[in-house]
């Protein structure tokens, strides 16, 4: 199981209730979110993109519904299984605090179907749908559900939290943390059809982009997708594609190249492939599939800082030459769609390291999920991006050069 969690968003006084649930999407890295108000009612997904490319090829997915009645307090929580992959699915919890989540539950419910709209890692809406849940299922679940002038609504405090791990645990055993213990839990079974892709453009400082989730050049979008991350904290020293010249001929350099003043930032997208992988692939054969792209991705990293050490000349799409400053240390980060934490990943653990001691580069592997949280963690400040990197690098090498370590940024 591969679980990612809705954490709590702080609540700003004053907003309105569409206000406050923006708000909560722009702050959490997932979350699914029951709305009904003066607009009409909904269901909002916030998920990374190659889960959403996963359910447009039909995959599963089940919501998830958890009661704990504590005989003072009645916690409930919510969440969604994501059939991605057939052995470990994407689980998505989240504790529910507010009123209008439960009214909003409840509306849906009582619906034949609902409009689902799917926002991704930039926080922008890549496509719609509608969402179906048999009419057995909708009623015994309201049941589940309750009075819901019972259930708690307040802050997130440690009791709520040991109740979220309670949830997750009797989800899946091996979860368990101190003190969890098995609750009440549902799942129901849905449908999702009549999709409507959206087409997106990212419009930057010198550059646009178009964007659309569906593209079966998943490696585009992916690169795209990064640019426009990245550009805000850029502006005029960002580019994707950039091209190298030597010996008469033209390549590109990598995927997207950043600088300032005081840092190189080379970047190599690898997305894993789904729209065009019409069989479901074991995790063993995933996971050999993200090795394979990771160690391409070094290589070609080593490859073009080579290059920008050799003082060739560089080049935006566009003809701008582009000068930076080679007695730097630079970011080399090889990103993913999705860095899976199942498998042997000691060989090229040891890839990373030899690669940082030999070609006195910083070089990071993750997935776009880590990626997104650095970039919004640094409140638009390209050195502060640069700063939370070479802390991530020491990190990884004081942890023994684990690939999968995470970064928590404290909300504010």
């Amino acid at each position: 199981m591969v679980y990612i969690h809705k954490l709590a968003t702080i609540k700003i006084k004053g907003m309105s209730q569409h206000e406050e649930i923006y708000h909560e999407i722009k702050g959490e890295d997932v979350g699914i979110w029951f709305i009904s108000d003066d607009y009409g009612f909904k269901i909002s997904a916030k998920i990374p993109s190659n889960v959403i490319r996963s359910l447009i090829c039909k995959c599963r997915i089940e919501f998830l519904f958890g009661k704990d009645d504590k005989g003072d307090k009645i916690y409930f929580h919510t969440g969604a299984k994501i059939w991605d992959n057939g052995t470990n699915p994407c689980i998505i919890t989240q504790p529910c605090r507010f009123s209008r989540e439960y009214e909003g539950l409840k509306k849906i419910l009582s619906e034949k179907e609902v409009l689902i709209e799917f926002y991704d890692e930039l926080v922008t809406c890549s496509a719609t749908a509608e969402l179906t849940i048999k009419e057995e299922d909708r009623l015994s679940t309201l049941q589940f559900l309750g009075d819901t002038n019972e259930l708690y609504i307040g802050d997130y405090n440690t009791n709520l939290s040991l109740s979220m791990d309670s949830f997750v645990f009797t989800l899946d055993s091996s979860q368990k943390t101190f003190n969890s213990y098995n609750i009440k839990v549902k799942s129901v079974a849905c449908e999702i059809k009549n999709w409507n892709i959206i087409n997106k453009h990212y419009v930057g400082v010198s550059d646009a982009q178009k964007v659309i989730i569906s593209d079966k050049d998943e490696g585009g979008t992916f690169e795209r997708q990064i640019w426009f991350s990245l550009e805000s904290l850029f502006l005029n020293d960002i580019y994707l594609n950039p091209i190298v010249h030597q010996d008469n001929k033209e390549r590109e350099l990598t995927d997207i190249l950043a600088h300032h003043l005081y840092g190189n930032f080379l970047i190599e997208t690898k997305a894993l492939g789904i729209l065009n992988n019409n069989n479901e692939q074991t995790i063993e054969r995933k996971v050999t599939n993200v090795k394979k792209q990771v160690s391409k991705g070094i290589k070609q990293l080593i490859g073009a800082n080579k290059n920008i050490n050799r003082n060739l000349p560089i080049f935006s799409r566009y003809g701008k030459q582009i000068k930076l400053d080679t007695t730097l240390v630079p970011h080399c980060v090889v990103l993913v769609s999705e860095l899976i934490p199942f498998g042997y990943w000691k060989d090229v653990e040891k890839e990373i390291i030899l690669a940082m001691m030999n070609e006195k580069i910083y070089l990071h592997v993750m997935d776009c999920h880590e990626f997104i949280k650095y970039v919004k963690a640094s409140l638009g400040r390209k050195e502060m991006l640069d700063y939370y990197l070479m802390g991530r690098a020491e990190n990884f090498i004081e942890n023994g050069g684990n690939i999968h370590i995470k970064t928590n940024f404290k909300k504010g």
